[in-house]
């Protein structure tokens, strides 16, 4: 097989699929349920669609939504040269509320003049279910006037919300938004990559404390942070290429790098963190010589270096865990032949536990296509990730797997929209980003998992 050290790792969000869908990404065709303008869903095994979920829903046909008070912007703090407005009277402002789109469909409407059109859009977001709570992060864009992140309930009441005007076009970005449900950080940046000045918010979600500010000089070089994991005192951040680096999600000091490409070996990529509430989960390709690579799960606690938490023993590849709680799911590629392309992918699962030895890993299902996919939510039994389809292979379906009983419900994402994040799973939902298929994310959205898991 060819050597493509450099690339081993699963390229972070959508991107390694959706940006213009790499040859890894084709495989047979799958049986889809027909949108027809709306949300559908097709089960396959046991399972079927339904549940309505806890956590919000379409609001009572009584009269319109309660939007709430007008957002009241205050200064908050300059980092990395970037000033920065916070919301004085969040718990009064309902950021979006819920219309049906379907059975089992939920779309996102967002408050006046908060609309997702135009210039407007949502670069990204995160959705964390703890101690009954649904908090929901998002990572919105006003071209040309701020960009902002916004943390609210699951039925769109705000908990917090931060904003930060450019000082120049590109510059000032607000990303890596995230939470354990029970504090909340994101970072914001400035300036060209190398020369970078980088900064970080942290809170409690309940206003117990003001908000800490951390800046980083120098700031750790690398396309990113992207795709992170928070965990109870340790936020791990993804770097694109391939590195793993930790801060403390109280104050934000103690950065430390987990583990990090290398030419030498025996580490050539390092991706994907998932927090299982005892340790971050993550995929890791290692050089076992010079012309094999092994694919495994690994595993820190966001301080020590990281550490094998699961290996194949018969040549395969081990990639792409998550933590559905009451499970592990990770993917099994067979007959490596490229970067994240195989002769087969498997699904496989195990009733987790932070004991390997007790792992008892089996199959759940082949994967339909050649390649592991580059983003997957998971929680409360349920594994999630994004189907490509036929014939174009655009990202509108999203498969959703119950890992006891093995049972597949893909879900049509509506009105002809492209998939572009898989946002997390909460009990009774499971959440997503979309957009048209040319264009940027315009579309947030829920839909209905059985209950009972």
């Amino acid at each position: 097989m060819r050597r493509p050290w450099r690339t081993l790792a699963l390229l972070p969000g959508a991107l390694a699929c959706a940006a213009g869908l790499h040859a890894a990404c084709s495989g047979p065709a799958e049986s889809v349920a027909a949108g027809g303008g709306q949300g559908g869903s097709t089960a396959t095994g046991a399972a079927g669609a339904g549940g309505s979920g806890t956590d919000g829903g379409p609001d009572a046909d009584s009269g319109p939504p309660d939007p709430g008070d007008e957002p009241s912007w205050a200064p908050f703090a300059t980092l990395v040269d970037c000033p920065i407005e916070r919301v004085a009277n969040a718990k009064q402002v309902r950021a979006f509320h819920w219309e049906s789109c379907g059975p089992g469909c939920e779309s996102a409407v967002f408050r006046p003049g908060w609309e997702v059109v135009g210039d407007n859009a949502v670069h990204g977001g995160t959705v964390v279910s703890a101690a009954g709570n649904v908090v929901v992060a998002l990572n919105r864009a006003h071209l040309d006037k701020y960009y902002e992140v916004l943390f609210t309930t699951g039925d769109g009441w705000l908990i917090d919300a931060y904003r930060v005007e450019p000082v120049s076009p590109g510059a000032c970005l607000v990303h890596t938004e995230n939470t354990d449900g029970v504090r909340y950080g994101f970072v914001v940046d400035s300036g060209p990559l190398g020369h970078r000045k980088l900064a970080t918010v942290l809170a409690p979600l309940d206003g117990s404390a003001a908000p800490m500010t951390y800046s980083y000089d120098p700031a750790p070089f690398g396309y990113g942070p992207n795709p992170s994991a928070f965990g109870s005192t340790r936020w791990v951040w993804y770097y694109y290429s391939d590195r793993l680096d930790s801060v403390s999600t109280l104050d934000g000091s103690g950065l430390v790098t987990l583990g990090q490409y290398s030419d030498l070996g025996p580490i050539l990529a390092i991706y994907g963190p998932k927090w299982t509430g005892d340790q971050f989960l993550f995929g890791q390709v290692n050089l076992v010589d010079p012309v094999t690579v092994q694919g495994v799960l690994a595993r820190s606690d966001g301080v020590a270096p990281s550490s094998t938490y699961l290996a194949p023993v018969d040549g395969s590849f081990y990639g792409a865990p998550d933590f559905a709680h009451s499970h592990l799911a990770f993917f099994r590629g067979i007959g490596q032949l490229d970067v994240n392309e195989f002769q087969a992918v498997e699904l496989w699962a195990s009733p987790y536990s932070a004991d390997p030895a007790a792992l008892a890993p089996y199959k759940v299902a082949d994967w339909p296509w050649s390649a592991m996919p580059p983003e997957t939510a998971s929680g409360y039994g349920w594994f999630t990730a994004p189907l490509p389809d036929p014939p174009a292979l655009t990202l509108n379906t999203l498969a959703a797997y119950d890992l006891a009983s093995k049972a597949r419900i893909d879900f049509q994402v509506p009105g002809g929209l492209r998939l572009y994040h898989d946002l997390g799973v909460s009990p009774g939902f499971v959440w997503y980003l979309a957009g048209p298929q040319t264009g940027g994310m315009s579309y947030f959205g829920r839909f209905a998992l059985p209950t009972g898991n």
